[in-house]
């Protein structure tokens, strides 16, 4: 479980900084 939960959380953690960087339009 381990391997495949480690990568969804930090695909998760990432999509929700870019998202950040988007709304205060660092991209």
């Amino acid at each position: 479980m381990q391997n495949w939960s480690l990568p969804l959380d930090f695909y998760i953690l990432w999509r929700t900084v870019f998202a950040v960087l988007r709304r205060e339009g660092a991209y």
